[in-house]
């Protein structure tokens, strides 16, 4: 990688699983920053003044309950011109019931709490950045 810090976006709506991925990140020496996804869906926040703010190269979207209406809204965000060239990790409570929304070609990351969860996450984010500084 490049000398100049990777930047990452956690974007999630659970504060505790946001806090820890900040700190394993920021250990790696990334740049973090955070948004929630009620505040993008809702309107409170701009997605894509974020984006263009932070400029991160790989993104963790979460997609929580209700799985339905979530998935739909990361299928908006991911049409966006503004994501193109960015790597983005999904991640999800509930991969088993993800899967049968969005369908069997989306690879989730279950986030259970364990410790070898956020070092799926990391191991992924790692592969996108790298991806990123390919293209």
């Amino acid at each position: 990688m490049s000398t100049r810090r990777p930047r990452v976006s956690i974007i999630n709506s659970n504060d505790e699983i946001v806090m820890s991925l900040r700190m394993l990140f920021e250990d790696e020496g990334f740049f973090v920053s955070t948004g929630h996804v009620f505040d993008f869906k809702t309107g409170k926040s701009d997605l894509i003044d974020f984006l263009k703010l932070w400029d991160p190269q790989a993104i963790v979207f979460d997609i929580a309950p209700p799985y339905a209406s979530n998935w739909q809204f990361f299928e908006q965000i991911r049409a966006l011109d503004i994501l193109k060239g960015r790597g983005v990790v999904v991640t999800t409570t509930n991969r088993k019931e993800l899967v049968k929304i969005a369908g069997p070609g989306v690879h989730p990351i279950e986030i259970l709490g364990k410790p070898e969860d956020m070092g799926d996450i990391l191991a992924a984010i790692k592969r996108a950045l790298a991806r990123h500084e390919a293209a």
